[in-house]
């Protein structure tokens, strides 16, 4: 029997078209962070980022976690050294430190704009971090400049980056199992440069891999391998708690507050729950370290009361985590008197 190589051909076209149609894309809209958001960012050492390629498996569940960090997006403008960097609309902070990173989101690129840690950097030129939409296989090379001013010396940084989407599937962290995530490679070579009485210069390569999924406001996990020629390498890996963002959770939780804020004693969380299920209360100190847990097995619809003692707690700036149903509410700062 003949065979229709015009059919055979189309055959061929659709099975392409449809595999081309299943590969994860993140937009601006899925992805950029919305400011009033927290992050539990999860830092642990360096784990292999795994293979490239389209339909992987990255199963990262053993992966601990050495500190957690509680990131803060705020409006630049709330910030100490918003003024420097005018052009930024994003900014994210961590508590009890000045130190801020300083981006601009839009419909089509995250830029980063630089960062206040010790001395305030600043981008002339900014760094395009991600173009939106991004797809497997898309990639861009970037150049971007900023200076900064150390010990009465004005350095001058320069570089490239080039991006590039090198693989999608599924992503199995701590913190759960991710299927339609997109892999996104960043390698960085830069350079500081200075006069300090002779030419200065000390060079930088960054090896990132950023794993993210459409409607997460903030990477799921990374992996970095950052080497300087002058001082001591750094790597390490991050993942990061599900959440979408500032989650009401008005299906199953419609309001909740603490009080007394400050508190010296007795710290009392009023949850309004719209159904009956299953609750863990974290609470962290300013460094982000989890201190102390409170697991709620099938608490029951209508108002429910938690009392925490804090008596014993050093006075200081403290935060509280709601996860229900396992979704996170937005994290609540109060503070110990």
């Amino acid at each position: 029997m003949k065979k229709c190589l015009f059919c055979l051909f189309l055959g061929s076209l659709l099975l392409f078209g449809f595999s081309s149609w299943a590969q994860t894309t993140i937009t601006s809209s899925g992805v950029i962070p919305v400011i009033g958001e927290t992050v539990s960012d999860h830092r642990t050492t360096f784990n292999s980022p795994g293979a490239s390629g389209a339909n992987q498996t990255w199963n990262f569940a053993s992966w601990g976690s050495n500190a957690t960090v509680i990131l803060h997006v705020v409006n630049p403008t709330s910030t100490t050294y918003g003024s420097s960097f005018p052009n930024a609309n994003t900014a994210y902070t961590t508590v009890g430190s000045s130190s801020a990173a300083y981006y601009k989101y839009s419909s089509t690129a995250m830029q980063n704009y630089g960062a206040f840690s010790n001395v305030v950097i600043a981008y002339s030129n900014p760094e395009d971090l991600m173009r939106y939409p991004f797809t497997y296989n898309n990639t861009y090379t970037d150049t971007w400049s900023a200076q900064y001013v150390n010990n009465s010396y004005t350095f001058y940084r320069k570089g490239s980056s080039t991006v590039t989407a090198d693989g999608y599937g599924t992503l199995i962290t701590p913190s759960g199992t991710f299927t339609n995530v997109l892999r996104v490679h960043l390698v960085q070579t830069y350079q500081d440069s200075a006069f300090l009485g002779t030419p200065y210069i000390v060079t930088y390569n960054n090896d990132e891999y950023m794993w993210y999924k459409e409607g997460m406001h903030y990477q799921l996990a990374s992996t970095f391998n950052l080497i300087p020629s002058v001082g001591n390498s750094m790597s390490g890996s991050t993942w990061t708690d599900a959440s979408s963002g500032v989650e009401t959770l008005s299906d199953m939780i419609s309001s909740w507050r603490l009080y007394p804020n400050p508190a010296s004693d007795k710290l009392n969380i009023e949850i309004m729950l719209e159904k009956n299920q299953d609750m863990e209360i974290n609470l962290y100190n300013s460094m982000g370290q989890k201190i102390n847990a409170y697991k709620v097995p099938e608490a029951a619809f209508g108002e429910y009361l938690q009392e925490i003692d804090v008596e014993h707690l050093p006075k200081g700036v403290y935060f509280i985590e709601i996860f229900a149903a396992g979704k996170r509410s937005l994290t609540k700062r109060f503070l110990v008197a």
